[in-house]
């Protein structure tokens, strides 16, 4: 089953337009240089290892990605 792959597959709307608004960052820092501009396309859900994690513009589980890390 996808369960047992540490895979993910993001889908995008191509001809989704949406303006950059605070309220979609999910960043440390909140904001974004983007902030303002209309953008065309659009992640409309994410699946992680099998499950749902973003769809729609919701997070609808719990479960989250690690932080990522870089070697030094």
């Amino acid at each position: 089953t996808v369960q047992n792959f540490k895979t993910f597959r993001i889908f995008v709307d191509m001809n989704l337009e949406k303006e950059v608004a605070p309220e979609f960052l999910q960043t440390k820092c909140a904001w974004s240089p983007y902030e303002g501009m209309k953008l065309r396309g659009w992640p409309i859900m994410t699946i992680v290892r099998g499950s749902v994690l973003f769809e729609n513009g919701i997070f609808v589980s719990g479960q989250r990605g690690r932080e990522v890390s870089y070697l030094r």
